[in-house]
């Protein structure tokens, strides 16, 4: 089976008009994924998702700008994303140390680590929604 990698920059959430309907019709058809139990399953790893349409997707996918690779067993429905858990809870040790060390002052100090916990949570939760939504666009 052949897999289709192809890297967004934020996750997105689709709904059933939505170009990653068209975008796994286009690769059904082109037989580098397969249907299983009547559910078409496509590994994606994301980072960017710019496709004016079906004829725009086919030409990329020709160009090489995706990279397709032979997969054994089934592809699964994945959202990954390139930026790693270890980066943000290493940012937010830096930034806890250094706000300590200069500032000493908590209320900073929240401010500071804010950010990262948003992205963490970005990094923990949105995967499992838009999974979820992926599989009602594979139903209809």
């Amino acid at each position: 089976m052949m897999k289709l990698r192809y890297t967004i920059q934020k996750p997105v959430l689709f709904n059933a008009d939505s170009t990653f309907k068209k975008v796994v019709e286009v690769l059904y058809k082109q037989k580098y994924i397969v249907e299983s139990k009547g559910t078409m399953l496509v590994d994606f790893k994301f980072d960017q998702w710019q496709f004016s349409n079906r004829m725009d997707f086919e030409r990329k996918l020709e160009s090489g700008q995706f990279e397709l690779c032979k997969e054994d067993g089934p592809s699964i429905l994945k959202l990954k994303y390139s930026m790693s858990l270890v980066e943000p809870i290493l940012t937010v040790l830096i930034i806890v140390l250094l706000s300590l060390f200069i500032f000493q002052n908590y209320k900073v100090l929240f401010l500071l680590v804010l950010p990262v916990f948003q992205t963490i949570f970005r990094l923990t939760y949105l995967p499992f929604v838009a999974e979820d939504i992926m599989k009602e666009i594979m139903r209809s």
